[in-house]
């Protein structure tokens, strides 16, 4: 798999320099998932961005009285699991695939050593966090 291919598809990296974007994909992991996995769980520990590169998660919260919430059905080229990496609050969702899944991710200590010389993927990607609050 091109790991490259899929981030230049991805809205907050597509303006990036293509060696930029290099050293993204040379830090990603790819993660398949079967259909009706769950990803992470309301509650955990952020650590991960995740990047779909084809299939679907669906992101939900779970209730108080035991029921959920649907948030969003994400699909190739999304991410997700952005928010615990700006917030580093805990997981405010749960993320599970709708169908089968591959995943691309890249640890927070990663991110934070390949975003801090650009601030402006910083603050798209915490325009899409405010954005998802709303």
């Amino acid at each position: 798999m091109d790991i490259l291919s899929y981030i230049k598809k991805v809205s907050m990296l597509e303006s990036l320099k293509e060696e930029e974007q290099r050293r993204i994909a040379e830090n990603m992991s790819i993660q398949h998932y079967s259909s009706e996995t769950r990803v992470f769980s309301q509650g955990d520990r952020g650590d991960t961005l995740y990047i779909i590169a084809s299939g679907g998660v669906k992101i939900f919260r779970s209730l108080a009285n035991g029921g959920t919430e649907d948030v969003a059905l994400l699909k190739e080229g999304s991410f997700f699991g952005e928010m615990s990496l700006i917030s580093e609050d805990r997981r405010s969702a749960n993320a599970m695939t709708s169908q089968d899944s591959t995943l691309l991710t890249l640890s927070k200590k990663d991110f934070d050593q390949l975003f801090q010389h650009n601030p402006d993927v910083v603050q798209r990607i915490s325009d899409e966090y405010l954005n998802r609050l709303w």
